[in-house]
């Protein structure tokens, strides 16, 4: 059985949602089951906005850490949002190979 605790870190492990709806068949209070979940979940494959992404799916790109992830997002709340993907240089520990690796994969 899935407990509701479960549901919720499933919805939210790596994925971009764009919309999801979801309709229990009754209320579910603490330390009560799920049984029944009907949901729609859209998901956009594609690119990471480097200017709205999360620590969770910034990790998710290639060769970038937690530690890189965190230093992406420091990068943005000190200088504002990256004016292009290739400003993402500018942050300390990303060079021109980690760029080539990245390019394809985020966009602003």
């Amino acid at each position: 059985m899935l407990h509701r605790g479960d549901f919720l870190l499933l919805l939210g492990v790596g994925l971009m949602i764009v919309g999801i709806g979801s309709k229990l068949e009754k209320s579910v209070g603490q330390g009560e089951t799920i049984k029944e979940i009907k949901a729609e979940v859209t998901i956009i494959p594609g690119k990471i906005n480097i200017n709205t992404a999360n620590l969770r799916q910034l990790i998710d790109l290639p060769g970038i850490g937690e530690k890189m992830a965190q230093r992406i997002i420091d990068y943005r709340l000190v200088n504002g949002l990256f004016k292009s993907k290739e400003a993402i240089k500018g942050v300390k520990g990303i060079g021109e190979k980690t760029y080539e690796t990245l390019k394809g994969k985020i966009d602003i």
